[in-house]
């Protein structure tokens, strides 16, 4: 014959005792480790539950506790069947006894799909304040304080301010609008707005946002009533070119200056100004008649302190033939201190024609840059460090000559030749 097993909640004492659930009327709960078990009462918590007894028999007239239970609640064949005489078998679904078996009602709760804070609404002081309202045609619950509610009534003015989307909308609708239907806030208009009117009173600010009263003299008056600056300066009697000097920066700069003796004012700068010393020497150089006595007087008198000029002093813009060779110092500031470990050396005309520096690191060599129409040669000498790198060319019209080594000590030689028909560069290894 078919028969229903009844799987009863089970736990360890101490996870019963943390856990402390209230069971349901007639539910058991079962002790694994102690072999007790309680029925609930649907309002006792676990805790205030007593173990379940049996009455006690042969004339002892008292009770007896029932002996301690081992294995499953299956492997009870007294208790199963006490059990399952119990229990109607076509009354309780499969579903039914997987809420049964359930360690706990969060468990509970769970297989009912009624989790909260998931599938149902946690108790909530404010939502019950707002479910024991009465709803009606245009009203509106609002909070009267902490767990209470009321209803106001909602206008359909009221509902076309609220179902605005800003609070510029909110503006337009209550004939607000900033600029057009009333004075945007203004801490200056707000410090006058605070003062108190009277004859001949003048409002003016002292400070940001504050505002007080001057008084405003008949004088004022005339000053403040005329139509230009030039109207206002004459009612003041300060006439420019008349009664004062027009202002000038040079002027300014030379009157902030403080006098002492032997003291020559001279400009630092565009309307600056500062004092040199004015030795007697100096003023016997400035109150010669002429440049020849100045020049008696500074001892450079040509032909006799100093060389007259010679045509044949050589000169940029013209030709000349050189009798006699000259040396060049070899510009020598390349990465840190001559040392190039990294990036691209380009050199520049501007710094001479001779260079050098020691290779360090791989690096890269470009031609120098040479306006339209003009050329330039120079030699760069490089020597490898200890820790020489590969030398890469870049922007050259022609390479030739060696290749570069890394091999510490080499030495090169490079001629650079840059003009309207390209660069070139020349390698000679030194070794």
């Amino acid at each position: 014959m078919s028969f229903i097993r009844l799987q009863v909640r089970r736990d360890t004492t101490a996870n019963w005792t943390s856990a402390n659930p209230i069971l349901a009327s007639g539910e058991h709960g079962y002790e694994t480790d102690s072999g007790k078990f309680k029925i609930g009462d649907g309002v006792t918590a676990w805790a205030s539950l007593g173990y379940f007894v049996v009455g006690g028999g042969g004339g002892g007239g008292g009770s007896a506790a029932w002996g301690t239970i081992t294995g499953s609640i299956a492997s009870q064949t007294d208790l199963s069947s006490a059990l399952n005489a119990k229990l109607d078998a076509s009354a309780a679904s499969a579903f039914a006894l997987t809420v049964m078996d359930d360690a706990d009602a969060s468990a509970m709760r769970t297989t009912l799909g009624l989790v909260i804070g998931t599938n149902v609404q946690a108790q909530d002081a404010e939502l019950s304040a707002l479910s024991g309202l009465v709803s009606a045609a245009d009203q509106l619950p609002y909070f009267t304080g902490a767990g209470s509610a009321a209803l106001t009534t909602l206008s359909a003015y009221g509902r076309t301010l609220i179902d605005d989307a800003s609070a510029s909308a909110a503006r337009t609708t209550l004939g607000l609008v900033i600029g057009t239907d009333v004075q945007a806030y203004d801490a200056e208009l707000a410090a006058i707005a605070g003062l108190t009117s009277a004859a001949d009173r003048l409002p003016y600010f002292t400070g940001a946002g504050t505002a007080a009263l001057a008084t405003f003299t008949a004088a004022g008056r005339a000053l403040l009533d005329d139509a230009d600056a030039a109207a206002q300066r004459t009612t003041l009697g300060l006439v420019i070119g008349t009664n004062v000097q027009a202002y000038d920066a040079e002027l300014a700069a030379i009157a902030g200056l403080t006098s002492a003796a032997d003291r020559l004012p001279y400009f630092t700068g565009s309307g600056t100004a500062a004092l040199a010393t004015f030795t007697s020497f100096g003023r016997s150089l400035v109150d010669d008649a002429d440049a020849a006595a100045g020049r008696t007087t500074l001892g450079l008198v040509i032909g006799t302190d100093v060389q007259a000029y010679d045509a044949d002093t050589l000169k940029s813009d013209v030709s000349a033939n050189l009798t006699a060779g000259f040396s060049s110092t070899q510009y020598n500031t390349y990465g840190t201190a001559g040392v190039v470990s990294s990036g691209t050396v380009t050199p520049a005309f501007a710094n001479g024609n001779e260079h050098k520096y020691t290779n360090n690191g791989a690096h890269t060599l470009a031609p120098p840059t040479v306006t339209a129409g003009r050329a330039t040669s120079l030699t760069v000498e490089i020597t490898n460090g200890a820790s020489a790198g590969a030398i890469t060319t870049s922007g050259f019209t022609k390479v030739s000559g060696d290749s570069f080594t890394t091999t510490n000590g080499h030495e090169f030689k490079c001629f650079i030749h840059v003009g309207d028909t390209g660069s070139l560069l020349n390698v000679v290894a030194m070794q």
